[in-house]
Formats: C-alpha cells, sequence, structure tokens
C-alpha cells in the first residue's frame, strides 16, 4: 500500500518542532487524527500498522 503525501507548511516553524520533539508517541498521534481529514488518517494509519507488523 502507497500512501500519499502532502507537505504543508507548519504554522510556526521551530517552536512547533521543538513541541512535536516533546510529545508522546501518542500525543502526536492524537494530534494527527484531529488536524488530517479522517479517510486520511485512515490511510496513514493502515500503513503504519502494516509496517509495524512488518518488524515484528
Amino acid at each position: 500500500m502507497e500512501v500519499e503525501t502532502r507537505l504543508t507548511p507548519c504554522s510556526n516553524g521551530h517552536d512547533d518542532k521543538a513541541e512535536a520533539e516533546n510529545q508522546s508517541i501518542s500525543e502526536l498521534v492524537s494530534v494527527l487524527r484531529a488536524e488530517s481529514r479522517p479517510e486520511d488518517f485512515c490511510r496513514v494509519e493502515e500503513a503504519l500498522a502494516a509496517r509495524e507488523a512488518k518488524l515484528k
């Protein structure tokens, strides 16, 4: 499964990156879920789950 990647500019550059680096994976996923379209989030979630399964 291939997922289309769309890059969008960060709202505040360095500050957002520093904040993201201090968040847990669960917090980052929650932000992604809230900020993305549901169908995009589902595709990304499936792709990540498939990658995780391959690593096990």
